[in-house]
């Protein structure tokens, strides 16, 4: 069983503390004790955390998320009150990654619950070591590695990629002016992803909020 404190210790120790993020509100989620649930706060973010597990018998890892309604029953996280982001941890080995979703990401492919979806309580995810066969999972596999960081060698980690992922803001506006540049490919890569989704929530559309960036870039 994943043991949440040490595997938010050590993740502090390689990679946040090294690049001043700080983490406080630690609290662990016990119902999904089993993925190393929890939920804390980096910085001025609020992040949801779990560690994925290994399926023997089947390509890829396996991840849950769930808690409990007024009736007891699980159900699927709601958009309104979820964190900022969801991080997935994959361990295999001496491979290490992330998964760092938006909630907006999980928004597009029905992971959170909102009035008009169900949302979901569970995924399989694809790490970039993995090579899925059937052509569902290569799909799966083809979006979700857009929000993955590879953290196996400590010595060369794609720090970019994983800053720009962590505090990329919310409703798709990148919050940094001296960072914009560096940031465009992964505000790009949200943005594709959500014309492709049709996402609108609350009036708010990705082509709305597109023009809007690039006129202030």
């Amino acid at each position: 069983m994943n043991n949440f404190n040490d595997i938010i210790e050590n993740l502090d120790n390689i990679v946040y503390k090294p690049n001043n993020l700080m983490i406080t509100n630690l609290k662990e989620e016990k119902q999904n004790s089993e993925y190393a649930g929890g939920i804390f706060q980096l910085n001025n973010k609020t992040i949801r955390f779990r560690v994925s597990k290994i399926t023997p018998n089947k390509i890829g890892q396996f991840v849950s998320f769930w808690e409990k309604n007024e009736n007891m029953q699980n159900q699927a996280f709601s958009y309104d009150s979820a964190p900022d982001l969801l991080v997935i941890t994959c361990i295999n080995d001496n491979k290490l990654g992330q998964f760092i979703f938006l909630k907006e990401i999980l928004l597009i492919e029905k992971i959170l619950k909102t009035q008009s979806q169900k949302g979901k309580m569970a995924m399989r995810i694809y790490p970039i070591w993995d090579n899925p066969v059937s052509d569902q999972a290569k799909k799966s596999q083809m979006w979700q590695l857009q929000y993955f960081v590879d953290l196996s060698d400590t010595n060369n980690l794609s720090m970019d990629k994983l800053l720009n992922l962590y505090f990329v803001d919310s409703c798709f506006r990148f919050v940094s002016g001296s960072k914009k540049k560096e940031s465009l490919p992964y505000v790009i890569t949200i943005f594709s992803h959500a014309f492709a989704g049709g996402v609108s929530y609350a009036g708010t559309t990705p082509r709305k909020v597109l023009i809007d960036f690039l006129y202030n870039f």
